[in-house]
C-alpha cells in the first residue's frame, strides 16, 4: 500500500512538471538576445566602444550591437565616402603643392646647362626640403592618430574579450571560450604594450632615416631602411601566420571536448529524468540556440567596431599614401629623381604604418570570426 501511494505521488509530480513544460513557450531567439544585450552587464561594453567607432555609430543613428550588424552595405560605403571627404582637403593641397615642386625642378633641369651645373644642384636640394616641410607634419599626424587609436581599442578589448569569451562559455564553449580568453587576449595586450612603448619611436627613426637616406645620399642608408622594413613586414606576417594556425588548432581541439560535453547534457536530460527528459532536453537545446545568436550577434559587432574604429586614420594614411605614390610618379616621368626617391621614401613609412594598423585590427577580426564559425553548441 505504502509503495502504491509513492507510486501515485510519483506520477502527478511528474504530470504538474510535464504541464508546466507543455504550457511555457519556447524562448525567442530574438527577443532573448535583444533582452541579454541591454542588460546591465552590456554597459561597461557599450562605455569601453573607442571614440573613433562611437562617433560614427552616432552619425548613423546606431544604439544597439544588432542595428550596428544590420547596418546596410550602401551605407557603409557612404560612410567610407564621407571619411575621405572629410579628409581629402589636405592631401590634395599638398599634392598640388609637390606637383609645383616637381615642375619647378623639372624646368631648372632642363635650362640646368645655361645657368650652371651647380644652380639644378642646389635648387634640387631647397626643392627637397620643401617637399619634408609639406609632408612632415601630415605624417607625423598620422602617427600620433595611429598611436592614440591602438591605446582607446586596447582599452575596449580589455572589456570585450573576456565578456565574449563568458557568452561562449555559456553556449557551451568552455574550452573554446577559455582559449579565445587566454590566447587573444594575451595576444592582444603584448601587441598593445609593444606598440605603446615602440610604435612612435620606431616610424618616427624610421621615416627620419628614409628621409635622410635620399636627402645625404652619400650616407648610405638605403640598404639600412630596406633591411628595417624587410624586418617589420615578415615579422608582422609570421606572427599572424602563427597565431592564426595556433588558435584554430587549440579551438578545433577544443571544440571536441565541447561537443561532447553538450551532447553528455542533452543524454542526461532525456535519459535520467523519467517523463519530461526529452522536453527538458529540447528546452535545453532551444535555450542553448538563443545563446548561440547572443554569441553570433557579439562578435559580429565587435568586429564591426574595429573596422569604425580603424577606418578613419586607415583612410587618412591611404590618402596620403596615394599623394606620395602620385607625385614619386610624376616626377620619376619627369626625370627629378631626388624628389621621386624621397617621396617614394615617405610612401615606404607609410606603408609600414599601415601594416602595423590592419596587423593589430586583423589579429582580432580573424580570431572573433573564427570563434563565430566554430562549434555550433549541438
Amino acid at each position: 500500500m505504502r509503495t502504491m501511494i509513492k507510486g501515485l505521488l510519483m506520477a502527478a509530480v511528474c504530470l504538474m512538471i510535464m504541464g508546466n513544460i507543455a504550457s511555457a513557450e519556447m524562448p525567442d531567439p530574438a527577443m532573448e538576445a535583444e533582452q541579454y544585450l541591454a542588460g546591465e552587464d552590456w554597459q561597461a561594453v557599450r562605455e569601453s566602444i573607442p571614440p573613433q567607432a562611437a562617433e560614427k555609430m552616432a552619425e548613423q543613428g546606431i544604439s544597439s550591437f544588432s542595428e550596428l550588424i544590420a547596418m546596410p552595405a550602401e551605407e557603409l560605403w557612404q560612410m567610407v565616402q564621407n571619411e575621405v571627404k572629410e579628409v581629402l582637403d589636405a592631401p590634395v593641397r599638398v599634392l598640388l603643392s609637390l606637383l609645383g615642386a616637381v615642375l619647378l625642378c623639372a624646368v631648372v633641369k632642363g635650362i640646368g646647362s645655361t645657368l650652371g651645373g651647380g644652380v639644378h644642384q642646389v635648387f634640387g636640394a631647397i626643392m627637397t626640403a620643401f617637399a619634408v616641410t609639406l609632408l612632415i607634419r601630415p605624417v607625423m599626424d598620422c602617427i600620433l592618430s595611429l598611436h592614440t587609436v591602438f591605446a582607446d581599442f586596447s582599452l575596449f578589448l580589455t572589456v570585450y574579450i573576456p565578456v565574449f569569451a563568458g557568452i561562449m562559455t555559456t553556449a557551451g564553449q568552455p574550452m573554446t571560450g577559455a582559449i579565445y580568453n587566454v590566447l587573444l587576449f594575451g595576444a592582444c595586450q603584448g601587441v598593445n604594450g609593444l606598440l605603446q612603448a615602440a610604435f612612435v619611436p620606431v616610424i618616427s627613426c624610421y621615416l627620419s632615416l628614409a628621409v635622410a637616406a635620399e636627402i645625404v645620399p652619400q650616407m648610405g642608408l638605403r640598404d639600412l631602411v630596406a633591411g628595417i622594413k624587410k624586418v617589420i613586414t615578415w615579422g608582422l606576417g609570421v606572427t599572424m601566420t602563427v597565431f592564426v594556425a595556433l588558435l584554430s588548432l587549440q579551438s578545433a581541439i577544443a571544440g571536441g571536448g565541447d561537443n561532447v560535453a553538450v551532447k553528455a547534457t542533452k543524454f542526461m536530460l532525456n535519459s535520467l529524468i523519467p517523463g519530461v527528459g526529452g522536453s527538458l532536453s529540447e528546452l535545453f537545446m532551444a535555450t542553448q540556440g538563443c545563446v548561440q545568436l547572443v554569441k553570433s550577434t557579439v562578435g559580429a559587432a565587435g568586429i564591426a567596431i574595429a573596422a569604425l574604429t580603424f577606418l578613419p586614420v586607415v583612410v587618412r594614411v591611404i590618402l596620403w599614401q596615394a599623394v606620395t605614390a602620385c607625385g614619386g610618379f610624376i616626377a620619376g616621368m619627369l626625370g627629378v629623381e631626388e624628389l621621386s626617391r624621397l617621396l617614394k621614401s615617405v610612401g615606404s613609412a607609410l606603408n609600414v604604418m599601415l601594416a602595423i594598423a590592419l596587423y593589430y585590427a586583423m589579429l582580432f577580426i580573424v580570431s572573433t570570426s573564427l570563434m563565430i564559425l566554430a562549434f555550433k553548441g549541438g
